[in-house]
């Protein structure tokens, strides 16, 4: 089957390989609602056709594209009965906690999706609420009354799952001290920037300036751990466009407070190529060079929805330790964070260090046992070891990136 569509101009598909250039313009058109044209266009069709979609699975946007290339078949028909089924099991999540009078505030992909041209093309594996502090005994007991199970998590994180259903309860939107503190203060000031979602009383939602705020910042922290996919950029426009009356004078000074405007301006540029969306902070700005873009596109298209397919975990944190500190001896650095996490880190491998942390060398040893005598452990070690001794080249380039694009605001 072979399918037309209009080409992308010179300009906006520049230096991206074929396969990248193709999935870019189909979710244009989607969320531009624009016809691919046949008489100036471009056909494609078996192993490029499935080239794109494996591109568009990799970022989570495999309906997106699919819908656009075929219409509504039966992968697009199963994706959309899922999100129905999915959204209306948490609404009556939400009226449960609304009538237990439990403060709820929901945020991102819920909230984004409805601006979509068909929101039940924008999945999203985890739904994201954010609690008051206090309240986690709370949230535990509704959940367990109706039937979730608690899922391992991170600290300020309560994962939930009860078949297809998964939810993500924050007590913070991001890691005390990861940040500066300009940053973090007004990630913690999250609930003042809160109004009511809808007719409910004990269910929010951010106002529009604070949650485009939080969109940029989700990419930075993502970024931070290990990339960020197309569809938080697409997020972005989508929010941008539907957005007509939001105070950009009120975004601009959370961004300068922050010192994030320059990695803002950086994403609505990438936004700007990429779905002809505005940039509606500075209407002139553009990247300093093409490199740069071309960087950020090469780092985005690899690494797909959340940067795991792209670069290694271990380049990720040689480049941690560069943002933190500087690029000497990171590898280093690195290694000796293998074989000597923190107490911080080893306390959730092995709790009962919690407030003994004079008892940290003895799971150091624990751990080093154990690695030796479970053969999937060891060679998932060796296989971490090597990808430090590799990885610095590769994490020097995505740090100076960083500093380019205006993510110098971590810790």
């Amino acid at each position: 089957m072979c399918v037309c569509f209009a080409r992308i101009d010179c300009e906006r598909g520049q230096k991206l390989n074929g396969t990248e250039t193709l999935f870019l313009q189909i979710s244009d058109s989607f969320l531009n609602g624009r016809n691919f044209n046949s008489e100036n266009g471009t056909k494609i069709g078996g192993d490029e056709t499935d080239s794109v979609i494996g591109l568009a699975k990799k970022h989570s946007m495999q309906a997106i594209c699919e819908y656009v290339l075929f219409g509504q078949n039966s992968f697009v028909n199963q994706t959309i009965a899922r999100s129905v089924k999915r959204i209306f099991a948490a609404n009556e999540l939400i009226a449960e906690f609304e009538k237990r009078e439990i403060k709820l505030c929901v945020m991102k992909g819920f909230i984004v999706r409805e601006f979509y041209p068909v929101p039940e093309l924008r999945t999203f594996g985890d739904i994201d609420f954010l609690i008051e502090k206090g309240n986690e005994v709370a949230v535990v007991s509704v959940m367990s009354a109706l039937g979730y199970s608690r899922e391992a998590g991170e600290e300020h994180v309560m994962s939930f799952k009860k078949g297809l259903e998964y939810y993500e309860f924050h007590t913070s939107l991001a890691e005390d001290d990861a940040f500066d503190e300009s940053v973090q203060y007004l990630i913690d000031s999250a609930w003042s920037k809160a109004k009511p979602y809808g007719t409910y009383k004990n269910i929010y939602e951010f106002e529009d300036e604070y949650h485009l705020f939080y969109l940029i910042f989700h990419i930075a922290k993502h970024f931070r751990v290990s990339g960020a996919g197309v569809r938080m950029f697409s997020d972005i426009a989508v929010f941008v466009n539907e957005k007509a009356t939001l105070d950009y004078d009120k975004l601009s000074e959370y961004l300068i407070s922050c010192n994030m405007m320059l990695f803002a301006k950086n994403v609505f540029a990438i936004c700007e190529k990429w779905f002809d969306m505005k940039n509606p902070i500075d209407a002139e700005y553009v990247m300093p060079n093409e490199l740069l873009y071309e960087e950020i596109a090469e780092f985005v298209l690899s690494g797909g929805t959340f940067g795991f397919c792209g670069s290694s975990l271990e380049t990720s944190e040689i480049r941690r330790e560069m943002d933190n500190k500087d690029s000497k001896n990171a590898e280093k650095r690195t290694l000796f964070r293998f074989f000597f996490p923190t107490y911080e880190k080893m306390k959730k491998r092995y709790p009962f260090i919690e407030g003994k942390k004079f008892l940290l060398p003895v799971t150091y040893i624990m751990r080093f046992f154990g690695n030796i005598f479970k053969p999937r452990r060891a060679k998932k070690a060796v296989s971490r070891l090597q990808g430090i001794t590799k990885g610095g080249d590769e994490a020097l380039r995505q740090h100076d990136m960083y500093r380019k694009c205006g993510l110098d605001f971590f810790k």
